[in-house]
């Protein structure tokens, strides 16, 4: 009887000599006749049923300026292929294949664990999202007020924390005025230009929104 064998895997190798580079497979699935590449961590769904080396082949720019010589229907050449897997085709077309039991578990197992990180991930995003649009909104209405009117009570407040206020990427701690106080609890006319004057109404709404302390009136 006559066996026929049909490719099902190539080994590519690249780089510079045998000692060096790194390889690329691609392996067909025996059930659609799709082809798929693997490239270390990276897995490429490849368009058609047809193998694709590509790129593969391309690993240094050829100074001849001559054709590659055309392959018949079914034939394909390479130049760094380093390993070939065939199949023995069977009349057969479909090919049941069914995982054990204790290998299914696992599959459903490392699924569900996915898709809870997708559903966490995306719950993350969404309240970071509505978080930040609640910043801005926050931000876009008080920075109007946050100037000290001439006449009008004012507080002083840690020119860094304000900062930390302003990006809203960053959620702001607790105000701290330590470093800004001379020996007496009052601020230290040396530390002046650590902080910034603002309205009391402003100071008013961060004191009781996000506390800490002390106020420098």
């Amino acid at each position: 009887s006559v066996f026929v064998y049909e490719l099902s895997a190539i080994l590519i190798h690249r780089g510079v000599s045998a000692y060096s580079g790194h390889y690329i497979a691609h392996v067909k699935d025996p059930q659609t006749g799709e082809w798929y590449r693997f490239n270390d961590e990276e897995i490429e769904k490849m368009e058609g049923k047809k193998l694709q080396l590509g790129a593969e082949e391309e690993l240094e720019p050829s100074k001849s300026q001559s054709r590659r010589p055309k392959c018949g229907k079914g034939t394909y050449r390479s130049r760094n292929a380093y390993m070939l897997v065939y199949r023995l085709q069977s009349r057969e077309k479909s090919l049941a294949v069914e995982l054990p039991a204790f290998l299914q578990e696992l599959v459903d197992e490392d699924n569900s664990r996915f898709e809870e990180w997708c559903h966490e991930m995306a719950e993350m995003r969404k309240q970071s999202v509505a978080r930040g649009k609640v910043k801005h909104e926050e931000v876009k209405e008080l920075y109007q007020k946050l100037p000290a009117k001439a006449g009008c009570p004012y507080d002083f407040v840690s020119l860094e924390w304000l900062q930390q206020w302003l990006d809203e990427s960053t959620p702001p701690k607790a105000i701290d005025n330590t470093a800004c106080l001379c020996p007496h609890g009052k601020l230290h006319p040396d530390k002046i230009s650590t902080v910034k004057r603002v309205s009391e109404d402003v100071a008013d709404y961060f004191y009781q929104r996000y506390g800490g302390g002390p106020r420098l009136t």
